[in-house]
């Protein structure tokens, strides 16, 4: 999936927002629940937990950075948590 947005705020303050992974349950509506898996500075390797509840239940996913470019563009990639 590919999701983009036009926002209109300066690209520092969207990019400080979407990389304060611990506060995406305050954020983001459907986000119920955030845990970071690997403490360091957002980037590529920046991984953590997520519940959402997209449906109305909720799934749990590990979410991983692998590309990033500050200011510009994130990608993540998903997984549902514990399934090999």
């Amino acid at each position: 999936m590919t999701f983009s947005r036009t926002i209109s705020a300066p690209p520092e303050k969207v990019w400080q927002i979407l990389t304060d992974v611990a506060r995406y349950p305050a954020l983001l509506t459907k986000v119920e629940a955030t845990e970071l898996l690997h403490h360091q500075t957002f980037g590529q390797g920046t991984s953590w937990r997520e519940t959402r509840s997209p449906y109305g239940w909720p799934v749990t996913v590990d979410l991983c950075v692998t590309d990033c470019q500050p200011r510009f563009a994130t990608l993540w990639s998903a997984t549902r948590a514990g399934i090999a």
